[in-house]
């Protein structure tokens, strides 16, 4: 089983958002892509991509619009597989885009919530525990 784990997105920041589409590009063309010789076979299709945080640069509206605009999460879908968000924003700036107006009460955590955001289902998913099936 395959997955793709990115991180540190960084919408809102400088060049980023180039980045972000060459990461989807190389994505959706990882399927049947060599392992090294050494381990043998090819790729198999990924079953997901999963982006572990940092996903803008402040939490700004604006910055996640872009977020889910490149992602393709409203509007054409840009990726071939499905897109797993977890939170970490550790620069929060306050202001209405934030749960609350201190930046350390959300240090290390998604402005969307706690839990996995699975955005390609819509569907807020609450953290699963050690043992557990979702």
């Amino acid at each position: 089983m395959t997955f793709v784990v990115g991180s540190d997105t960084h919408f809102g920041f400088g060049g980023m958002e180039e980045q972000n589409r060459a990461l989807i590009d190389r994505v959706n063309r990882l399927e049947g892509t060599a392992w090294p010789a050494r381990l043998g076979g090819h790729v198999a299709k990924p079953r997901g991509l999963v982006l572990t945080g940092d996903l803008t640069e402040w939490g700004r509206t604006e910055e996640w619009a872009r977020f889910e605009a490149i992602y393709g999460t409203r509007g054409p879908k840009t990726l071939t597989v499905p897109l797993f968000e977890t939170g970490g924003q550790p620069r929060q700036t306050p202001g209405p885009w934030s749960p609350t107006k201190s930046p350390r009460a959300t240090a290390g955590a998604s402005t969307r919530g706690t839990g996995t955001i699975c955005t390609s289902c819509r569907s807020a998913k609450p953290p699963t525990t050690r043992g557990s099936r979702s």
